[in-house]
């Protein structure tokens, strides 16, 4: 309403038009455009030589989307345009900007983003304050993960192209990229302290000649790409472009570095990851987490928000089968002491293997059905429904094991209160210590969880938390019908099969696991590591993760 004021006040003026920073906002620019040929120092000529538009960058949830079925995010960006004649510097516009990022909780870009979105006109350079170095990002990605290749229009290149880069522009996010080149590229550039790549790049999977491999061929001409000079602990988030194994080679070579390094790196380096791959375990169980739908640019979107929530992370320590000879449950069988028993106990532990995980660990019919499947990798996630009737309705194994586990610490109401890392692990020369608690039995299933989802489209532990310091062990015994396994099975989209008869969940803080028969794999974050004796223990809040 106008309030008796006068047209000519710009508080009478009304605007038709709203956004909401806070949730939907990941920048603001302003937008310059100027024609050499008019006279900007005559007040007539202003109008004519330069025209300025202030963009705010906004993706809010809408269901009018034909790709989605719920509340997913588009881009609806605002415009504005501003008289020219009325900003004589462009002070005031650059001070909506940087209010506009502030109600956007955008802090850390806040940086002078507009000497950075645009290119003025010498007479109008801004006067500069004293900034802060810019962040910088270095996004990861795997070309062929999904089995589609780099020409896939769901491929991690196609979609850095189309939304990642243009999104970290918009955010004000400067980055370095590294398309992978073989197996094992990105850990080695974890590791990697020194100039130019590690490891030998003979096992390139290039074509020369086909459509769309430039860019891969020749990452180097890509626009920010990675020379692999930089040492990773200089950046301030790590952003992982493909399915979990990406993320997995990358944790593997953080831990590969110095203990002070690891322990460095996880606490101040932010992690990011856009699922590009077949199953996407950790990329849904944020987004779930976050409230958002699922999909690359809702991801992203988090990323460029630049709001963190901690995430446990998981040590899992690998007693390889060839070393268990000798020793059952950490009592040795001739339960003598002499010394060569404890030298051959120290070599074991010397050759005890440590992985890092931060999705989950399986053994027996899941890991059956995630690795024996990969023949079948071309029918997608339907491969792991073809075998979970093979593997566990038509020709079912009986996995036999030890089982042990600490469970979690309770208050004086007997509920679980927030966990910590105040306890010494066992070594597998050892028993378990007192108040952990052991089980040996033949199993169906044993899955021990620390995400929600395992993939896209299995739900297969609705309690687990972000955050909760726990795994959820999801266990199946042997004795379990198959009628009740296939209803199990069934309801793994859904997350009901929590509520059949017959699946225990046990919560706790640490396990080990003694397989018995070694008829299955042992199966970390969807990747095989050597069969043997597996021992896990949480580490609370253990990385920071863009989540909202």
């Amino acid at each position: 309403p106008n309030n008796g004021k006068s047209n000519n006040d710009p508080l009478s003026v009304s605007i038709n038009d709203s956004f909401y920073p806070q949730k939907n906002v990941i920048g603001a620019h302003l937008s310059l455009r100027y024609n050499n040929n008019q006279n900007p120092n005559t007040f007539c000529g202003m109008s004519c030589y330069a025209s300025a538009t202030l963009v705010v960058y906004n993706y809010p949830r809408t269901k009018d989307l034909n790709r989605r079925k719920g509340d997913g995010r588009c881009a609806q960006h605002k415009y504005y345009s501003l008289d020219p004649s009325c900003c004589f510097d462009f002070s005031d516009a650059k001070l909506i900007i940087q209010a506009i990022r502030q109600l956007a909780l955008l802090h850390d870009n806040i940086n002078d983003v507009l000497s950075q979105s645009t290119r003025l006109p010498t007479k109008w350079t801004l006067t500069q304050t004293q900034l802060q170095d810019p962040i910088k990002y270095l996004v990861i990605l795997n070309p062929f993960a999904g089995g589609g290749g780099p020409t896939s229009p769901t491929g991690a290149l196609n979609i850095y192209e189309k939304y990642m880069k243009p999104m970290l522009e918009q955010s004000s996010v400067d980055h370095d990229v590294l398309v992978t080149k073989r197996a094992g590229h990105a850990r080695d550039r974890m590791i990697s302290r020194k100039n130019g790549a590690s490891g030998d790049d003979s096992n390139v999977r290039c074509g020369e000649n086909d459509d769309g491999y430039d860019k891969l061929n020749k990452p180097n001409e890509m626009e920010n790409a990675d020379d692999e000079s930089r040492d990773i602990s200089t950046y301030q988030a790590i952003i992982a472009m493909g399915g979990d194994g990406i993320l997995n080679e990358i944790m593997q070579g953080i831990r590969s570095r110095p203990q002070h390094d690891q322990e460095q790196i996880l606490s101040s380096i932010k992690f990011g990851i856009v699922g590009c791959g077949t199953s996407n375990g950790l990329a849904k169980s944020i987004l779930h987490w976050s409230g958002e739908e699922y999909g690359a640019l809702e991801s992203i979107f988090q990323i460029c928000k630049g709001v963190v929530a901690t995430l446990d992370i998981a040590t899992y320590a690998l007693l390889p089968k060839h070393e268990k000879k000798g020793v059952v449950n950490g009592v040795n069988n001739d339960e003598s002491d002499t010394l060569a028993v404890q030298k051959m106990r120290q070599t074991q532990q010397s050759n005890v293997k440590y992985i890092t995980s931060f999705l989950s660990f399986s053994w027996g019919l899941i890991a059956d059905c995630d690795l024996e499947s990969e023949c079948l990798r071309i029918l997608g996630t339907l491969r792991s429904d073809i075998w979970a009737v093979y593997r566990g309705v038509l020709f079912p194994r009986r996995y036999r094991a030890r089982f042990s586990y600490l469970p979690p610490r309770v208050n004086n109401g007997d509920e679980v209160c927030e966990q910590d890392s105040s306890f010494d692990m066992p070594k597998f020369v050892e028993e378990v210590p007192e108040g952990w608690v052991s089980v040996e039995d033949d199993f169906t299933v044993f899955w021990a969880c620390q995400t929600s989802h395992a993939s896209y489209n299995m739900f297969n532990c609705p309690m687990s938390k972000m955050n909760d310091g726990l795994f959820h062990i999801l266990v199946v015994r042997a004795s379990c019908p198959r009628w009740r396994l296939i209803l199990m099975l069934l309801q793994l989209e859904s997350g009901n099969h929590i509520h059949c008869k017959g699946l225990e969940v046990i919560s706790c803080r640490a396990y080990r696991l003694e397989p018995l028969s070694y008829n299955s794999y042992n199966d970390i974050d969807g990747e095989l590591v050597e069969d043997g004796v597996i021992q896990a223990h949480m580490m609370p809040r253990g990385a920071q993760f863009f989540a909202g």
